[in-house]
């Protein structure tokens, strides 16, 4: 069950990366979200990815973000700076605006991109089991 009156549904953020009309509402959905905050929102620590699906199903998301083991994108240009939050962790780092691999044309031209393309389909043969613990 979710808080508050967001039903998820992926097929919102589809249509608006793929520029297929105006959704009825904004995307709900955050790349990132500190430990602390999903352990105090679900109750209990977060240690699995299981636990992180929890939280973004429990806040209504319409978009799960997960992440594949050994994968990663190529990355330029990362700085880090002191953590001002309240619960601060160490530092924060992060990568730099018009840093990236692809700055020019010739840089698209040799960027190795993969053999088939990715598809957004918001599907997948194998539903993720989540407990939803309140």
């Amino acid at each position: 069950m979710t808080t508050g009156s967001f039903a998820p549904d992926f097929s919102r953020l589809r249509k608006v990366l793929t520029r297929q009309g105006e959704p009825d509402r904004v995307p709900f959905y955050e790349l990132f979200a500190d430990n602390e905050i999903m352990e105090a929102i679900l109750g209990r620590s977060v240690r699995t990815v299981r636990d992180r699906v929890d939280y973004q199903i429990k806040l209504g998301y319409d978009y799960v973000v997960t992440w594949v083991k050994n994968v990663a994108f190529p990355t330029e240009g990362q700085g880090s700076a002191a953590d001002m939050a309240a619960l601060a962790h160490e530092a924060r780092t992060y990568n730099l605006a018009g840093q990236g691999v692809i700055r020019t044309w010739a840089d698209y031209e040799r960027y190795p991109w993969p053999a088939r393309p990715v598809r957004i389909t918001g599907r997948s043969r194998k539903r993720p089991r989540c407990s939803r613990r309140e």
